[in-house]
């Protein structure tokens, strides 16, 4: 499936990435944080443009799935401690329905997060157990313990996401498309 710059300026936008390269005149503190930004969004912009799966461990409302299932997207989503509390969103004649999984999933490509960074060990054993090569979290690249949480992701081989925490979460990753555009 193709994935455009538009696509992604729209996902940026909507989860509070900087889709816009960040530019600094000459050296110094300034040039290395716009090198960072713009590394980051190039990266960002690699595992969004190869995610046909996102696994769901809490989100902050139920816009996220049904935005996500309607850009095409294979969502599927946690929704309890049991091993049988995953369910899958799908678009049936337009509308997002829920169907229980009734299992954990065989593989999803990104784990989106918005739970505390004391559950990222759980969380980053799920992701490699199901073949992500991503964990985007919520909780905020400015919330205390950021950093070690990119370290201890990156460390396990996985790409880590995250966005600036904000007084209004963000309510997709994705903005709708064309409903033909079904992504493997």
């Amino acid at each position: 499936m193709s994935f455009d710059t538009a696509d992604f300026s729209h996902i940026a936008i909507a989860s509070g990435v900087k889709g816009t390269p960040a530019r600094a005149n000459g050296p110094g503190p300034a040039s290395r944080a716009a090198a960072e930004q713009n590394r980051h969004v190039a990266e960002t912009a690699g595992v969004l443009k190869s995610t046909k799966s996102v696994l769901l461990i809490d989100w902050p409302s139920r816009e996220v799935p049904d935005t996500l299932a309607r850009a095409g997207y294979r969502v599927i989503s946690q929704d309890g401690p049991g091993v049988e509390d995953y369910n899958s969103y799908e678009l049936d004649d337009g509308e997002v329905v829920i169907r229980n999984l009734g299992s954990e999933p065989y593989q999803a490509d990104l784990v989106y997060t918005h739970r505390p960074f004391d559950e990222l060990p759980a969380i980053l054993e799920l992701a490699q157990r199901i073949g992500a090569t991503a964990i985007w979290s919520e909780a905020g690249s400015d919330t205390p313990g950021a950093d070690q949480a990119r370290r201890v992701v990156e460390s396990a081989r996985l790409t880590y996401i995250d966005v600036p925490a904000s007084p209004t979460p963000s309510a997709s990753i994705a903005e709708p498309e064309d409903p033909q555009r079904i992504r493997g």
